[in-house]
């Protein structure tokens, strides 16, 4: 079976799949969990996975910087390592990747239905695509064209400084500063709690 996960700072969905003789995969269980509730990744885990369940490979897409195989969650206090999953789920098969890249990924085999054109009447070539997610925080990532194919590349855009540029975004960021003093990202407006900032200002 493959083990494939969505691991965010509000939410954690786990799914199990089975190769099918035609090479797609047929889903036999997905489940979404509350992240905050749990004190690790394993206890998920543990919920999860059948006692019998035999993992050939798995792949996490993770809200966090993935570095030597290993995170160090953003907005949990978790840190994944993909040597100790390896040894959990007993499969020498576990690729661990931030959680944008793994949707930028997705992205390129979407089907058109899935889509929504935000300006249908533009003239489409081949190039650079940005990926933006707000969710629990503001993930980006870039699918970078090489002229023949996309490349995904991880970010942590959403941490970048919020650079004022109008008098109105001068009083939004000084409003911000007042919760956040140290600094104000752009994941402190374009994400859940963001949008709760915007709407109080």
């Amino acid at each position: 079976m493959i083990l494939a996960g969505d691991i965010g700072g509000t939410k954690t969905v786990l799914t199990l799949l089975t190769n099918d003789a035609n090479g797609s995969q047929t889903c036999i269980k997905e489940e979404t969990y509350p992240s905050q509730q749990f004190p690790e990744f394993d206890d998920i885990l543990t919920a999860f996975l059948p006692a019998d369940a035999a993992i050939s490979s798995a792949c996490f897409g993770i809200a966090g910087p993935v570095v030597n195989q290993r995170c160090q969650t953003t907005n949990l206090p978790w840190l994944l390592d993909g040597e100790a999953l390896k040894l959990k789920l007993g499969t020498s098969k576990v690729k661990l990747l931030n959680d944008l890249e793994a949707m930028a990924l997705g992205m390129l085999h979407l089907p058109a239905q899935e889509l929504i054109e935000l300006n249908p009447n533009a003239q489409i070539q081949p190039g650079n695509i940005a990926v933006i997610a707000a969710g629990t925080g503001l993930g980006e990532a870039i699918l970078y064209w090489d002229g023949n194919k996309h490349h995904p590349i991880a970010t942590e855009g959403g941490h970048s400084d919020f650079a004022a540029q109008t008098v109105q975004q001068d009083q939004l960021l000084e409003y911000l500063r007042k919760t956040y003093p140290d600094h104000v990202s752009y994941e402190r407006i374009l994400s859940g709690i963001g949008f709760s900032h915007l709407y109080d200002f």
